[in-house]
């Protein structure tokens, strides 16, 4: 480049040369800092005319800049001063043709030059005594006023982004080039500039023959310069840059090699103060990742990542976005933490470092970033690092270039499953709301069918998944849009079909729950028939589909009866289990809905509703039998896994079954030991701190089994343990909880079984009486159960008072089959996900692996997290 932009560089530099003049501090002359103040200034030559007298800001700026490289020079060891000589002569030979009489005197003294006239020059500064006498060669006049105009025009060039003076100063430089004789030591300079301009030809004008021109000039100038000359460095690293350019242009590996023996050379000879250094190792860097890409050698992706680290000594923030970059691309392939963390690192110091970096790499830095930190995420479970990555997607959105930037849609999808994940694990109404959003708009974004497909897949997932903190139902409906419209726009073959099909029929059955509208399960069971039949070759999923399927079938039997609806949903979660073979992730799940169904069979068997179907007694019971022994063992297997690996609701889920297995056995067999294992397993969960906001049923199930063996013994151990389960139950519920009202009835069935068993049973009487006077004044409760209850009072309380049993009436007593329904367990669903997420209501956790996109200029890699 020709220049840099700083804000008032001219001041800093002063105060800078200052404080060394103060001090005699070497490192304020030396160090990175003082390298980019320096580098700034020469943001003033792109202002300076061509003749006649510069500007006073810019005389001033070249006189800082010799006076920079003059310290640097006495500073320096001997063989790594001569560039500084070099500069510092040039800058102040240019200096006495512009403007001879700004020359500091004791400049000329130190470079051992002449300054024409004797007019009076302020001297601002007393330079470190010179360490030896220098010996420089000045160039021939014409030829040195022809160079230093060709680098004016070229400077404003820059400075304007008009490059049309670029023709102007090319035949400068020619000119000076073919005016110096080929020893004389200014040439390789002028051939160096030369080989600048028609490199800006070529990417600034767009003319190809510019670069040939360019390799040329840079080549012959690298000839002319012998082995250990301190020039070498600097004109290797321009011709391995040109050997780049045209390997970016025509894709010739041999460019590329040669570009990267370059700047290795250029990288190992130049000084260690030497900025050139610095630019050679992080431009090392960038083309030995091109020669990963291309050949997909392991050392080179490892010496790249050595390059861009040794560079960050130069404090360059993009030299730290590139070694960023470089580590997230071995941590894709290796897998290796230390890498992740370490571009983490990386990214961080490239955002937070002096001078910004510009937009496209601020971008993909953003990017590589937050998917680097999700990842940690997933992999680690630090609560930390899923805001920082949510936070760094949304500083990307926040932003309003593009540049480096994959697509804005993508971002906002991958800022939406994390929104998502968070809403799982703490349950603010925020991130799902917020999530909600973004894939709106990345759904609006959507161009293509496919991309459009998945996006409204992952939005149909978010809405069934938050449905109860998004609207309820209009979420529910929402999310059937969503993925209807999403499986539309997918070909029968895409792999993703099958998922939505899945999300589809659960978001169906969820939606036929709770807005009351059964016939919604026949379109579910027809999406999840199809999930199963697209799915069939994905052993992961398979049995999920069949899980699902089979509680859709349940559900519909529980509406329309058909004993044949019930068998296929018990063959169907059959084979589910049969899928799902130990150590299958959805095997508990499998187990339990399989366990589920038997148990409903049992119960139709138990309460006399089990069609013959033209078997015998004997053969109902011993198939009814089966059935029972059967979920019994499925349901233990499920317990146990759910012991070891389960979230708080699917291990209740899970006991609550097994427990109503055993009640079922019972009622089948009178088997007291059934009875007994199913009020130890209530007593498990009622003991557990987890069971939230499900303690009321547990409480009531508890309540019930104890009341079934109170009423075959009568032990006062029993009616102690069985009301305070119907009563915590009550406790558990606040005053105008619809549940309230059967709760309440529960315990007053619980007390009139007391007061019958009792030899003075009237306060177990009175509390009964009670308690359904609460019950049937909760507003919430079912009008029907709330007339009930209402009658039942009545009832008691128009009896004579020593009437301790009801003489009308049947109280409200809840049978088995509508006792259970209302108080015990659904089994819930596991659904995939649009994506590779689980469905909801599923408790684990997404865990995506991470795509790489790669950006179109600075060739550097993001991870990204988002769905499958």
């Amino acid at each position: 480049m020709w220049r840099r932009f700083r804000p008032d560089p001219v001041r800093r530099l002063r105060e800078r040369l200052d404080r060394f003049a103060a001090t005699v501090d070497p490192r304020e002359v030396l160090d990175s800092g003082a390298i980019r103040d320096a580098e700034a200034v020469f943001e003033l030559l792109s202002g300076a005319p061509a003749d006649g007298l510069p500007p006073e800001q810019v005389v001033e700026g070249i006189v800082l800049l010799a006076c920079w490289h003059s310290y640097r020079y006495q500073l320096l060891p001997a063989g790594e001063d001569a560039d500084d000589l070099a500069q510092a002569v040039q800058l102040t030979e240019s200096l006495l043709r512009l403007a001879p009489h700004e020359v500091p005197p004791s400049l000329l003294a130190v470079l051992g030059m002449d300054r024409p006239g004797d007019a009076r020059v302020p001297d601002p500064r007393t330079p470190v005594p010179a360490r030896r006498p220098p010996n420089p060669r000045s160039a021939d006049d014409a030829a040195g006023a022809q160079y230093v105009e060709a680098v004016l025009l070229m400077g404003a060039a820059e400075a304007s982004h008009d490059y049309r003076a670029a023709d102007r100063a090319e035949v400068l430089l020619r000119q000076a080039v073919a005016g110096t004789s080929p020893d004389a030591p200014e040439r390789p300079h002028y051939l160096s500039a030369l080989g600048k301009v028609h490199r800006d030809q070529f990417q600034h004008l767009g003319r190809r023959r510019a670069l040939p021109a360019a390799i040329d000039a840079h080549r012959e100038s690298l000839e002319s310069t012998r082995a250990g000359d301190p020039e070498r460095p600097v004109r290797l690293f321009n011709l391995g840059n040109v050997l780049g350019d045209r390997y970016d242009t025509d894709n010739d590996p041999a460019d590329l090699d040669e570009a990267i023996t370059l700047l290795r050379d250029a990288a190992r000879t130049a000084g260690a103060t030497a900025p050139v250094r610095t630019m050679a190792r992080a431009n090392l860097g960038q083309r030995l990742r091109d020669r990963w890409w291309l050949h997909g050698r392991p050392g080179d992706l490892d010496e790249a990542i050595d390059a861009f680290g040794a560079a960050r000594d130069g404090g360059d923030p993009r030299v730290a976005a590139l070694h960023g970059t470089a580590l997230a691309e071995r941590f894709l392939r290796d897998r290796a933490s230390a890498d992740r963390d370490a571009a983490v690192d990386a990214y961080r110091s490239a955002l937070t470092g002096f001078g910004g970096l510009p937009p496209d790499l601020a971008g993909t830095a953003r990017v590589g970033l937050a998917a680097l930190l999700a990842e940690r995420h997933q992999a680690d479970a630090a609560p930390a690092d899923l805001d920082a990555a949510i936070e760094a997607y949304r500083a990307v959105g926040a932003v309003g270039s593009t540049h480096g930037v994959p697509d804005r849609g993508e971002i906002w999808y991958a800022m939406a499953a994390l929104l998502v994940d968070r809403y799982e694990r703490r349950h603010r109404v925020d991130d799902i709301t917020e999530a909600v959003r973004l894939l709106r708009d990345a759904v609006a974004a959507a161009r293509d069918p496919a991309r459009r497909a998945r996006r409204l897949a992952d939005l149909g997932h978010t809405l069934g998944r938050g449905h109860a903190d998004l609207g309820g139902v209009d979420a529910l409906r929402a999310a059937r849009d969503a993925l209807t419209e999403a499986e539309s726009l997918l070909p029968g073959t895409d792999p993703l079909r099958h998922r939505v099909l899945n999300n589809l029929g659960n978001t169906l059955r969820e939606l036929a729950d709770l807005a009351g509208e059964p016939a919604l399960l026949e379109p579910a069971a027809v999406a999840l028939r199809d999930a199963v039949a697209a799915g069939a070759s994905d052993a992961d999923l398979l049995p999920r589909y069949r899980s699902n399927l089979g509680l859709v079938l349940q559900a519909m039997f529980a509406s329309t009866q058909d004993l044949a609806t019930l068998t296929e949903a018990i063959g169907v979660l059959a084979q589910a289990t049969e899928t799902a073979p130990p150590g299958h992730p959805d095997r508990m799940l499998a187990l339990t809905n399989y366990g589920s169904a038997l148990n409903r069979r049992v119960e139709l068997a138990v309460d006399g509703a089990l069609p013959t179907g033209g078997e015998s007694a004997d053969q109902i019971a011993a198939r009814v039998a089966r059935d029972s022994d059967a979920a019994i063992i499925a349901l233990r297997e499920a317990a146990d896994l759910a012991e070891r690996d389960a979230e708080p609701a699917e291990y209740a889920q899970t006991v609550a079954t097994l427990a109503l297995a055993h009640l079922l056995r019972h009622r089948l067999r009178d088997d007291p030991a059934a009875l007994d294992e199913a009020i130890g397993l209530f007593e498990r969960l009622n003991d557990r701190p987890s069971a939230g906001t499900d303690r009321h049923r547990i409480r009531t199930n508890l309540g019930n089994a104890l009341l079934l063996r109170f009423q075959a013994g009568h032990a006062d151990a029993d009616a102690e343990a069985m009301l305070a389960a119907y009563r915590g139950a009550v406790d558990a519920l606040a005053a105008e909880h619809p549940a309230r009202t059967m709760c309440l009835n529960n315990l007053a069935t619980a007390l009139e079984a007391v007061a019958d068993a009792a030899a003075d049973g009237s306060a177990a009487s009175a509390e009964a009486t009670e308690a359904l006077r609460a019950a049937f004044q909760v507003e919430a409760a079912p009008s029907l159960l709330r007339a009930r209850t209402a009658a039942w009072y009545a009832t008691r309380t128009a009896a004579a008072a020593t009437c301790r049993r009801r003489s009308t009436g049947t109280p409200p007593r809840s049978s088995w089959s509508t006792w259970w329904p209302g108080t015990a367990w659904t089994p819930t669903t596991r659904p995939a996900c649009s994506g590779c997420s689980p469905g909801w209501p599923a408790t684990r956790r997404r865990s995506p692996s991470p795509s790489t996109s790669r950006s179109a200029r600075s060739n550097c890699w993001s991870t990204a997290g988002a769905s499958c």
